[in-house]
């Protein structure tokens, strides 16, 4: 192995023990959380997936993982992010498998963008919770790098076994996450693009590919629709948000959420770092992150593949949605870190208008901010005592912790104790 991939190893070593190392953290919480996590509850206690007895709006799958912890006596804080380790390294592997068998032949590339995608806050942060992004990223990375290796098969019986294995894992993906919709336009482009099927497509009259093409899609809305239906993909957080506005406010709110989104994703930054007054840089950043992705997906179109189509999928699910959260995108942080690379590569190579200080000094902005909440996370996962000072005070559900984990320095408010959140951290412990 050349030395400089022995470095960039090295690197990945380094990070991947670092996020083993919030393995030991206490239980953290946010409102997403205490619902899966009492969603569970009532799932180990055989009330249906549901809150207080009324349907939530997530799929099954991680509630149901959840509660096999709770029925075997391990659903411990460490056990579970033990999990949230084993998908995201086989998704970092599967991620990995992919982009050198579709994209780049250049390991130390591939390695970089790794290393990059570990770095990120948003990665970082929502690791350390019991939360469905970081096992969809593992479900989701799995599914493509299985397209993208039967897409190349010939039709025989190896073919059909990943063909069963790309359903498998895109169903899973489904019942972990609703975006794992984002799968289909994926699944579509496997089957439209395999040579055999343009081989036999060719022999068609125009009027009969028209005819099965249409038909193909009306399966898949059906498929989709009944994926709705019994998963509880509901819409009404949707209706309930953009009641009220007009379509141009609307539009508008998305657009901004989605680019502020991107900018405190390429800056490496979080919104509340910033004063209000600054928050506005997020808006050129994110528009020149979003551009420069859109830019990469240009230059694959002559070589466009299941994988592409998936980031097409979930570009589109995000500009419909009117909610804001930067974790939204955690499941293709490295892919959008790859299109950011081939577009750059490219300009670099047929334009020289990139300084290569430039993207240096970027790139090292980036690592800093990285390994500075690397850092801070670690900190707080064996702050021991120091736990209630360092990450509770930060927490909507500061007087909770103090009311469970002990006597806060400061003191707390009793009457704002939340009893269902005190429930979580007594059963979770």
């Amino acid at each position: 192995m050349p030395r400089a991939d022995r470095i960039y190893a090295a690197i990945l070593a380094f990070l991947a023990v670092c996020y083993l190392a919030q393995l030991f953290t206490p239980l953290r919480l946010n409102d997403d959380a205490v619902t899966l996590l009492s969603e569970a509850e009532s799932v180990a206690h055989n009330e249906g997936f549901s809150l207080h007895g009324q349907p939530t709006l997530y799929p099954p799958g991680y509630p149901a993982l959840l509660a096999s912890l709770l029925i075997m006596g391990v659903a411990h804080p460490w056990v579970i992010l033990t999990f949230n380790a084993i998908f995201l390294f086989l998704g970092l592997f599967a991620l990995r498998y992919l982009l050198t068998l579709t994209f780049l032949q250049d390991q130390r590339c591939v390695l970089k963008i790794c290393a990059l995608s570990l770095l990120s806050f948003i990665l970082i942060i929502f690791f350390t919770l019991p939360l469905t992004d970081v096992p969809f990223f593992g479900v989701a990375m799995c599914c493509l790098a299985a397209m993208e290796h039967t897409v190349r098969l010939r039709i025989d019986r190896r073919f059909w076994r990943w063909l069963l294995a790309v359903c498998i894992l895109f169903l899973s993906s489904i019942a972990v996450r609703r975006v794992g919709l984002a799968l289909v336009p994926a699944f579509l482009w496997m089957v439209i693009s395999h040579p055999a099927v343009k081989t036999y497509l060719k022999g068609w009259s125009r009027r009969r590919t028209i005819f099965a093409i249409g038909t193909l899609v009306f399966l898949v809305i059906a498929v989709i629709a009944w994926t709705a239906i019994n998963l509880n993909v509901s819409l009404r957080d949707f209706r309930s948000t953009v009641q009220g506005h007009t379509l141009a406010y609307t539009v508008s709110s998305i657009v901004g959420y989605r680019l502020s989104e991107l900018g405190q994703i390429t800056a490496n930054v979080p919104l509340h770092v910033l004063p209000e007054s600054a928050q506005h840089v997020f808006l050129w950043v994110g528009a020149l992150s979003l551009t420069t992705v859109i830019a990469g997906l240009f230059l694959k179109r002559k070589t466009f593949g299941p994988t592409d189509a998936f980031v097409v999928g979930y570009l589109a699910i995000m500009f419909a949605w009117p909610l804001s959260n930067p974790r939204l995108w955690l499941p293709v942080i490295p892919l959008l870190i790859f299109y950011c690379t081939l577009t750059i590569a490219h300009i670099a190579a047929r334009h020289h208008r990139i300084p290569a200080k430039v993207v240096a000094i970027y790139l090292t902005f980036y690592v800093a901010m990285g390994l500075q909440w690397l850092a801070s996370s670690t900190l707080i996962t064996f702050s021991k005592s120091a736990f209630l000072t360092m990450y509770v005070p930060h927490n909507e559900y500061a007087a909770t912790y103090c009311a469970v984990l002990g006597s806060c320095k400061d003191g707390f408010d009793p009457r704002a104790v939340d009893q269902n959140v005190a429930h979580i951290l007594r059963l979770y412990k």
